[in-house]
Order: C-alpha cells, then sequence, then structure tokens
C-alpha cells in the first residue's frame, strides 16, 4: 500500500520526539516529555541477576525501538547495530559502546529489575499482570495497519467482522475508529490477535513485528538522559536506581499511551518515587498547558505537577485506575485531524492537546477546566 492519507505516528513523533527526561535530548516516556537526568550510581545496591550473553545474529533478536522519534532513534544508534546483547529473565540489554564491560549490561538488567519491582507494586501490579498489559504491536505498527486496512476499499459489513460497531464514511472516520478500536483495547495480545486474523483474510497488508516480551534497555553513556518508550529504556549502567525507578514508571505508563499529559505524567512519577509536594503552590492551573512538552527541571514547576497530580488522585478517589484509562483515551484521534482542510497538514499541537483534554472528561468524570479551576 503506497497511498498514504497521513501517518498518525507521523504526526504524534512531535510527542514522541519530546519525551526525553532532562534536557537536552529527549528522554523521558514514549509520550510526551519527562525523562531523567543521569546522576551517579546510588547508594544503595541492588541484588544482581543472573543471564547469558547473545549474539543477534545467531538468535535474530535486535533491538527494537519502533516507537521512538527520529532523534530517539539518531541518540541509540549504537543499540540499533548492537550484535551482543545481555538476557536476565526479564531484560535485554544492548549497547555498541566499547567502555560497557559485561558487568556493565548485567548492571544494567539489575537496575532494572529491582526498578520494576519496586514500582510495580504502586500500580496494583506484578510481574504476570505486567506482562499482560506490555504492549505486543507499537503505535506506529497499528498506525500504519489502520491506514492500510481502511484503503482496501472494504465494505463496512467486512470491516465490522473484525471491528464491531464501526460505521458507514470516509477512508480517514475508518482509519480513526480502526486505529482508536486497537488503541483503547486494554489487551495487547487482543490486538495482536485481531491483526494477524485481517492480514491472514488480506494479505495485502503490512504485517506488525511484534514487540519482545522482555524489556530491552539501551545502555548507553553517562552523557546521556534517561528515556523510555513501550518497547523499553535507554540508560547508562552507572545512573542511580532511583533515574531507574523515574524510567520504570515510565514505561509503565508507555504500555497505555504514546502521549498522556506532560504534568500527569512527571507529577505521577516524582509523587510515586517519593517526593512530596507543598501543601499550597502559587497558580498551579498555570500548568494546565503543559501536556505535550515543558521544562520540569525548576522546582517550582515541578512542585506545580506534583501538587496537580496529587488532587487528580484526591478527585478520582486514589483510582490510578481512571487516571491510566485518561492515557489511554488520550491517545485517541480523530477523523478531521488526518486531513485538517484537505491539506494533508500534519496533526498539531493544539488538536493533541484537545484530544487530552476531552479524554479527561470522560476518564476523569469532570472536565478538564473544571478541574483546573478548582486547584
Amino acid at each position: 500500500m503506497n497511498r498514504i492519507i497521513w501517518s498518525v505516528s507521523g504526526a504524534l513523533a512531535v510527542s514522541v520526539a519530546l519525551s526525553a527526561c532532562g534536557g537536552g535530548g529527549s528522554s523521558g516516556s514514549g509520550g510526551g516529555g519527562g525523562g531523567s537526568g543521569g546522576g551517579g550510581g546510588g547508594t544503595d545496591t541492588v541484588e544482581l541477576v543472573d543471564g547469558d550473553f547473545k549474539f543477534s545474529s545467531t538468535t535474530g533478536w535486535t533491538y527494537q525501538n519502533p516507537d521512538a522519534g527520529e532523534d530517539a532513534k539518531r541518540l541509540e544508534e549504537g543499540c540499533f547495530d548492537s550484535d551482543r546483547y545481555f538476557e536476565s529473565d526479564n531484560f535485554l540489554v544492548y549497547s555498541n559502546l566499547t567502555t560497557h564491560s559485561d558487568e556493565d549490561y548485567r548492571t544494567a538488567a539489575s537496575k532494572a529489575q529491582d526498578a520494576m519491582d519496586r514500582v510495580l507494586p504502586q500500580f496494583g501490579m506484578d510481574w504476570d499482570a505486567f506482562r499482560a498489559m506490555k504492549r505486543v504491536v507499537s503505535y506506529s505498527d497499528i498506525d500504519q495497519f489502520a491506514i492500510e486496512a481502511s484503503q482496501l476499499g472494504l465494505s463496512t459489513a467486512e470491516l465490522a467482522t473484525y471491528f464491531p460497531n464501526i460505521e458507514d464514511g470516509t477512508e480517514t472516520q475508518q482509519q480513526a475508529f480502526i486505529y482508536n478500536t486497537l488503541i483503547n483495547e486494554e489487551d495487547p495480545a487482543a490486538v495482536l490477535s485481531v491483526i494477524n486474523q485481517f492480514i491472514a483474510d488480506n494479505p495485502d497488508i503490512t504485517e506488525p513485528t511484534p514487540i519482545y516480551d522482555k524489556i530491552q534497555i539501551c545502555a548507553s553513556g553517562n552523557d546521556r538522559i534517561g528515556r523510555s518508550s513501550s518497547s523499553g529504556i535507554k540508560i547508562s549502567p552507572d545512573f542511580a536506581n532511583d533515574v531507574y525507578r523515574h524510567e520504570a514508571i515510565h514505561l509503565i505508563i508507555d504500555q497505555v499511551s504514546q502521549y498522556p499529559a506532560f504534568w500527569a505524567k512527571e507529577g505521577q512519577t516524582h509523587t510515586q518515587l517519593g517526593e512530596g509536594a507543598p501543601p499550597v503552590v502559587e497558580d498551579p492551573a498555570s500548568i494546565s498547558e503543559n501536556i505535550i512538552n515543558a521544562n520540569e527541571a525548576e522546582p517550582e514547576i515541578l512542585n506545580k505537577f506534583k501538587y496537580a497530580y496529587l488532587e487528580l488522585l484526591t478527585v478520582t478517589g486514589n483510582d490510578l485506575d481512571k487516571i491510566m484509562d485518561w492515557y489511554r483515551k488520550s491517545s485517541n484521534i480523530k477523523a478531521e485531524w488526518l486531513v485538517p482542510d484537505g491539506t494533508g497538514e500534519p496533526i498539531s499541537e493544539e488538536e493533541i492537546k484537545e484530544g487530552v483534554k476531552e479524554a479527561f472528561e470522560g476518564a476523569i468524570g469532570v472536565s478538564y477546566q473544571e478541574f483546573f479551576s478548582n486547584l
């Protein structure tokens, strides 16, 4: 399929590329902004995990990061070229930096294991629950599938075999419906199953590349900041354990949304790391537009993020599932965004913000404006 109306992932690369945690190049999570800066190795120690070194040229398991923006891919190109990797029970560690020793690979997997062991219970999950919700098909592959499926010329009745409740409409309307249906599905295995069945019946569709079950780590140098995406994290083996926990929280959020609101994701992350917020902050509503990208380096701004997130928890009755549902619904798109005014221009940041705000009311029960008006 060569004819493309508009690639959602291309448009959303605005958000993905700004997913950095800290300054300089991108970090945070798959969506928009919010990674973690370096820091030393930390004083707390972790139990070293067992594992083996293998070669991608033998196993076929090359490094993946399908939802990274182009800037992220450029910064991680060494991992994409990596042949030798370390595999533990839950992680695959890649790097082509000659400065990394075998112990560095193992250290990265060990710190990541410890981080996930600590943060999963904060989400009410254990490892089995995480594996069940871990993304199998990347956002970019879902995007491409929705484009191609909508352009096959199938009738609405034929599409309804795979996507119940789809209505008659234009290609872009059907593309948006298919994309949103797959994004909103909470069972990643079901997403892959529907896509595979569709492709079996319509073999002209591009087949997605499933994301590995294990979390992938791109072991970077100390000059890079932490970053997460739907498939794993980029991080230095020397970084502090808190940085690993920061990225682990982002990684879990990345499984449900490409671009959760920046202020909420960072507020949640720092809160779950045990950082308190002052009982009162000045003008907390000023962060309401910090949805796609912002600088949380300033303590005053970060305090507002934490304050607003704690208020969000209060509004939901401490129901984290509602917040995760908001994140998930924030990934929904509208058909009119795909070809604005018939020009084929990319989805704008304002349209992305609009979607995040609309999803808020559906998931949280109050409007976005009302929530910030009451802060």
